[in-house]
């Protein structure tokens, strides 16, 4: 076997550009198979997956994976650095990993390496913070020279920075590779070509009378959307979950907001005051929104809020050595070879069926269970058929 790269993606949904870095990440590694390490069941920028994990695993192997692994949302729905390090530890501790190869809007390996080597200006991340500016933009300013080349507009190489700081952390050894991304960018929403942005997709697919017929995403991809909305299981969207939200934000109350992860700074009471007041979750965040604070990060806060994702589980899930387990949801068939390499090699328990589950640590069991509740939640976030099965109805992915 020569090699596996491993990907961190979410595929929400899965389009061309994601195949055509699957297939890149394959070439410029040179090695035999592709393991991606996919968000579960919500998204980093704070919202529920618009498929199920299930689903966006089969369009990950059928565009170019070998083998999808899970993130769990306590680390997928989190800030740019302890996703990634989620994303890198479970990859590494594969133990068949080479090497990580991610999608950025520079393309250039060596600045982003440069970058991540430089360490910020505390005192100028200080000031800005408490100038009202957002994280991002701090860290932006605190790098000096180097961090500078990258623009706010840069999400990509952004994470991809915060990726190769993980990689320094956790294994020095996994190689790194950068594929420039194709066509628009993440936040453009304007085109809708054959590289659009899956942030473009998404605006698409929730408009009223959406066109189905979207050039950017696979054949296969299109003909499951068109069958699920049809169905009443896609796409899954935050606004279905408004109501939810307020409930628990309202029962959690000021000390138990202030518990949520990424609460900080007495954010939990003008979160709370919001939540009374408002009728939505937009009313909310557009109330609570200032430049310190980025609606990702605040939409977040509404996720763990819906999820009890509470700082010390995150804090659990990050840093305790027994906390983390490698869940397979699917893989080639071609690629079985990799799962007797996994149990042989891996670092962490591996689950493939459900008698793996009575193998884990407590604290492994404690994320098991947050990650199968919040599959269960985003279930409720789809438009009209928003019924759930138990996590393995149906048997491990194989196409």
């Amino acid at each position: 076997m020569n090699g596996c790269i491993g990907v961190i993606a979410e595929y929400n949904p899965f389009h061309k550009g994601h195949s055509y870095q699957l297939n890149e990440a394959r070439r410029i590694s040179a090695c035999d198979f592709v393991i991606v390490c996919m968000s579960a069941s919500f998204v980093q920028r704070g919202e529920p997956a618009c498929a199920d994990k299930f689903m966006r695993t089969r369009w990950a192997l059928e565009g170019g994976a070998d083998m999808v692994i899970e993130l769990p949302d306590i680390l997928s729905v989190s800030c740019a650095e302890r996703f990634a390090t989620g994303g890198i530890k479970l990859l590494n501790a594969a133990g068949i990993v080479s090497g990580i190869c991610f999608g950025s809007e520079s393309g250039n390996i060596s600045l982003l390496q440069d970058i991540s080597n430089n360490t910020p200006d505390p005192a100028v991340l200080r000031a800005k913070l408490s100038n009202g500016n957002s994280y991002p933009s701090a860290m932006n300013a605190a790098l000096g020279k180097n961090g500078a080349n990258i623009s706010m507009d840069s999400p990509n190489d952004m994470l991809g920075i915060e990726y190769l700081r993980a990689i320094a952390r956790i294994n020095p050894k996994l190689k790194a590779f950068t594929v420039k991304r194709m066509g628009s960018g993440y936040n453009d929403i304007s085109d809708i070509g054959e590289f659009a942005s899956a942030t473009a997709i998404r605006a698409k697919l929730l408009q009223p009378l959406s066109d189905t017929n979207i050039k950017a995403l696979p054949d296969n991809v299109m003909r499951t959307i068109q069958a699920e909305m049809k169905s009443g299981r896609f796409p899954a969207s935050m606004k279905t979950l408004s109501d939810p939200i307020l409930y628990s934000l309202r029962k959690l109350g000021n000390s138990g907001i202030s518990a949520l992860a990424e609460v900080s700074e007495g954010l939990e009471n003008p979160l709370f005051n919001a939540a009374k007041a408002c009728s939505n979750c937009d009313e909310l965040l557009n109330l609570v929104k200032t430049k310190r604070y980025t609606m990702a990060r605040l939409r977040r806060i509404l996720i763990n809020a819906l999820l009890s994702s509470t700082a010390d589980l995150q804090d659990l899930a990050i840093n305790a050595s027994d906390s983390l387990y490698i869940r397979v949801l699917g893989l080639r068939r071609r690629s079985i070879q990799l799962l007797s390499e996994l149990n042989r090699c891996a670092a962490l328990p591996i689950i493939s069926r459900h008698s793996d589950i009575k193998k884990l640590p407590d604290n492994a069991k404690r994320i098991f269970d947050h990650t199968a509740l919040a599959s269960m939640v985003r279930a409720a976030a789809q438009p009209t058929d928003k019924s759930t099965e138990d996590e393995f109805a149906s048997a491990l992915i194989i196409v």
